[in-house]
């Protein structure tokens, strides 16, 4: 067991913090007031191996994080109105978790993704989300959560799980950089939401923290136990199902009518030609002017 908790952080974040110790769901905690980024500093953890199995899952939290990264290149400023934190976990042979395994590849962030929507369903009924693939949550039409996964090639079966969610404030997205092969795609107009702009109320970023860390880790387990119940938990959900999208295939922007995923976690596009698998990168719904 290895806690770090920096003065002056939030109170309430000790409290979750120190209950979720208490009830075995962490293994190590980094707690800091602020940081540039809670992902850049677990990757640094992984870089200097330093890091036990019997450390893991370790959460690296932060009240305030200046230069967090999201997909496609995008930074942001998290502060009192989001819970952004990253969660490392092992993902080794042992727990029949291999990284070179494809299927397990494709369906992890779909797996994040779902888990964070469980938590806000439960925590936040009769609140309903939807999924974008690959692990954006929307509720009312907007984002209110999004994840980035990373790892190294040091030590590719662990992972961290980077998540950022809109609790108090739906923050302006900023843009995806001009050099990005994604540009034309995955700059298209993205509504933020928030969570107590949906229920009416503020809420307190560190309740969601407690339940938001219970379902990824239940739902990981589910992952490795029944792969077959996270995709249609997904499909339950899929905000793109049935849509004209866009996306870009070998470097140039295309489209057609979203399938919906396969079970291995593809999503599935109908186009003028041929179906396509996406595995990987930016897919929106074309929006009828």
């Amino acid at each position: 067991m290895s806690v770090t908790i920096d003065d002056h952080v939030n109170p309430a974040g000790i409290t979750c913090v120190n209950r979720l110790i208490a009830l075995g769901r962490l293994s190590s905690v980094h707690y800091q007031r602020e940081t540039a980024s809670t992902n850049s500093d677990a990757i640094t953890d992984l870089r200097r191996g330093a890091l036990a199995d019997d450390l893991l899952p370790k959460l690296y939290l932060a009240d305030l994080q200046t230069a967090g990264r999201g997909r496609h290149g995008r930074t942001w400023i998290s502060g009192d109105d989001a819970l952004t934190f990253s969660l490392l976990i092992n993902q080794s042979p042992d727990n029949n978790m291999t990284a070179a395994d494809p299927t397990h590849v494709n369906l992890l962030p779909i797996a994040v993704a779902i888990a964070i929507a469980r938590s806000i369903e439960f925590s936040f009924a009769p609140l309903q989300t939807r999924l974008k693939w690959p692990n954006d949550v929307y509720i009312d039409g907007g984002k209110v959560a999004g994840v980035l996964l990373e790892t190294t090639q040091q030590d590719p079966h662990r992972v961290v799980l980077g998540i950022g969610i809109n609790v108090n404030q739906a923050p302006s997205l900023p843009a995806v950089p001009p050099d990005s092969a994604t540009h034309a795609i995955a700059s298209q107009s993205i509504t933020p939401k928030s969570i107590a702009n949906s229920i009416g109320r503020p809420v307190d970023r560190y309740d969601v923290l407690e339940t938001v860390i219970d379902q990824i880790l239940e739902t990981l387990s589910e992952l490795v136990d029944q792969p077959g119940q996270i995709v249609t938990a997904f499909r339950q959900r899929c905000l793109l199902t049935g849509h004209e999208v866009q996306f870009v295939k070998t470097g140039q922007p295309d489209q057609g009518t979203c399938l919906g995923i396969t079970d291995a976690g593809a999503l599935s596009i109908q186009t003028a030609s041929e179906v396509v698998h996406c595995v990987s990168g930016e897919v929106n719904q074309v929006r009828r002017r």
